[in-house]
């Protein structure tokens, strides 16, 4: 099988790996070229029309080049857009529990209604949208983290934690889920590890790891603040590597 991973970041190398290490074919499109043993590398931008090679399968990973919200549109809306314009392969759309604007650490999944608030939500879910209309699969991703992306700092020495709930899943076990996602019969899947933590939790196990003390915790709560559930995900036969922080954390702090 031969596929496309448009945007090829920390998601989308890790899924690279994966498939060069299945025998499958991999086309990685991004704007300035990437360098991956196995991958055949396109540069491309998806923010104008542009052409795809013959696949079979896309996972469109692209990330926003800002936090204004022309970035998100251009980047999330325009670009799926141009990219299914560009190929007839089904694709595999990378979204965010950042659409869940819940702040009092309810358990969300697929079926949770959603009513934003924020443009920025607001963007992510036509982005959704785009996808499935036209017949591809969107995957909400939690906190990503794994080599070269641990943020110790954020619980550990002179900070400050605040209360409330994250929602995690390490770098590989994502790649893993995309394409779990693209062989399930849904076109919507939540991508999460198996155990919401809280940050207080997190912080005090991560200063008990390293022998370091944890920020102040404060109980001012961080939001939005829910619990996501991946059940669905895993009813596709899904299970992640790491399920939960301290099997996905422990080998980044030992590092």
């Amino acid at each position: 099988m031969r596929n496309a991973v448009v945007g090829c970041g920390f998601v989308g190398k890790r899924l690279a790996r994966i498939l060069v290490d299945e025998g499958e074919d991999v086309v990685a499109v991004t704007r300035s070229g990437v360098s991956l043993e196995g991958v055949e590398s396109i540069e491309r931008d998806v923010t104008g029309t542009y052409e795809l090679p013959d696949v079979d399968r896309v996972f469109y990973l692209v990330s926003a080049g800002g936090r204004d919200i022309d970035a998100y549109r251009s980047a999330y809306v325009d670009g799926l857009r141009n990219t299914l314009e560009a190929t007839d392969a089904p694709v595999v759309y990378s979204s965010s529990t950042g659409v869940y604007e819940a702040d009092d650490a309810s358990w969300v999944d697929e079926t949770t209604g959603i009513e934003p608030t924020k443009e920025r939500t607001r963007v992510l879910l036509r982005a959704e949208e785009v996808a499935r209309d036209a017949g591809g699969t969107a995957v909400r991703f939690g906190g990503l983290y794994g080599s070269g992306r641990v943020g110790v700092d954020r619980y550990l020495g002179e900070t400050t934690v605040k209360a409330g709930y994250l929602n995690l899943i390490r770098g590989r076990d994502a790649a893993s889920a995309l394409l779990a996602a693209h062989e399930g019969d849904d076109d919507l899947y939540v991508a999460v590890d198996n155990e919401p933590v809280h940050r207080h939790d997190l912080a005090r196990w991560m200063s008990e790891r390293v022998g370091r003390p944890h920020g102040e915790l404060v109980d001012e709560t961080r939001t939005p603040n829910k619990r996501c559930s991946n059940e669905r995900l895993r009813s596709t036969g899904w299970t992640p590597e790491y399920p939960t922080y301290r099997e996905g954390y422990a080998p980044l702090l030992r590092g």
